[in-house]
This record gives structure tokens, C-alpha cells and sequence, in this order.
């Protein structure tokens, strides 16, 4: 996630350009298209070092010790964090 720029810190990088440079859409459109997405990744059950499958199949999270998700393994919440081991 270090490439994500959070809106202040792209408010604090516009302000800091030179006040006599004049803006106009088009410049301004060039420049927030140019910022990486600030989308989180979804990280889904079957790749969460959390989720696991219980004997029949449904996946269930060990961090929240909850039934989330899907039987494909296609859920997700916010807790998740990607599972390391291959």
C-alpha cells in the first residue's frame, strides 16, 4: 500500500505548486489521473491467513470466529490479511 496517496496528502502536494501557475481542468484532470488508486485490496477467504474450512466445506474465520463468506471462499471483510504460506 505505499504507492496509495491519501486526499490530504494530494490537497497538500496542489497547494504546494507554484500560485502563479494557472490551473485549468484539463491540467488538473492530467494530474488526479495520474495518482494511483486508493482502493484497498480485497483480500478474499481462501487467501486470508484467517479463513479455513470447516469439514463440509464452509468457511469460517479464526479471527473473528464467525461463519463469513461464501462456500467458494469468495467472502471478505475487513480483518483479512493476506496468507503468506504457499
Amino acid at each position: 500500500m505505499s504507492d496509495l496517496i491519501e486526499r490530504q496528502a494530494a490537497i497538500d502536494v496542489l497547494h504546494g505548486k507554484d500560485p502563479s501557475q494557472i490551473w485549468d481542468t484539463a491540467d488538473i484532470e492530467v494530474w488526479v489521473n495520474a495518482l494511483p488508486s486508493a482502493q484497498p485490496e480485497i483480500i478474499r477467504c481462501k487467501d486470508c491467513e484467517y479463513g479455513e474450512q470447516d469439514d463440509i466445506g464452509r468457511w469460517f474465520c479464526n479471527d473473528l470466529g464467525c461463519q463469513i463468506g461464501s462456500e467458494d471462499g469468495s467472502g471478505y471483510c475487513a480483518n483479512a490479511e493476506r496468507r503468506t504460506d504457499d
